[in-house]
């Protein structure tokens, strides 16, 4: 059974960049330690000051 998991990171611009490239090639990638899946969106978000990125991934279990 498949999910919708959203992370929120600290920016980094390397993460960004990376998670864009899962995005677009459909690669699977790790989501905390026991979880793996392929990004769905990815987008940089600013609150309280400072920015964030935030991606939905489809989480496979």
């Amino acid at each position: 059974m498949s999910e919708n998991a959203t992370e929120r990171y600290p920016w980094n611009e390397s993460v960004y960049e990376r998670l864009l490239r899962a995005k677009e090639k459909g690669t699977f990638i790790a989501i905390g330690l026991n979880h793996f899946g392929k990004v769905l969106k990815v987008e940089k978000i600013k609150q309280h000051e400072a920015f964030y990125i935030q991606a939905v991934f489809k989480k496979e279990n």
